[in-house]
């Protein structure tokens, strides 16, 4: 614990967090991911009432994720901080995923979009704790 910087914590959930607003922007994978859990353009329109507050959630569990990182990533460089990050991100967070939707029966598509950028993001947070170890 005495090695973890906050500071790259911090700025490696933030990276993580700007990637997730363009994963899951028109860019990239919006309609497809709001097609794989049934909602409209209009439902996401109409339902913003408690968006900070997920907003927010889901910030705190990116600093959570960039604290684990940072510990598996350890000494490593950048590039070994990517792999490490990227293996975590598929060993750990999308196998879970993928176990979760087996379960809920979701879909191929909904699993590839959520668990993709579980794999990219962990290893973007990879690479800065490398970057900066």
């Amino acid at each position: 614990m005495e090695n973890l910087n906050l500071l790259h914590v911090i700025v490696a959930a933030l990276v993580a967090f700007g990637l997730g607003s363009v994963w899951f922007s028109k860019l990239m994978f919006l309609k497809p991911w709001m097609a794989a859990i049934g909602v409209t353009e209009e439902d996401a329109k109409n339902n913003t009432s408690n968006m900070g507050f997920i907003l927010g959630v889901a910030f705190v569990l990116a600093v959570i994720t960039s604290m684990c990182i940072s510990f598996i990533v350890g000494n490593h460089g950048a590039m070994d901080g990517f792999w490490l990050g990227a293996g975590a991100g598929a060993g750990i967070a999308a196998t879970q995923i993928g176990t979760h939707y087996l379960f809920e029966q979701r879909t191929l598509t909904h699993f590839l979009i959520t668990a993709g950028y579980s794999v990219v993001s962990c290893g973007l947070m990879g690479l800065i704790h490398g970057a900066w170890h």
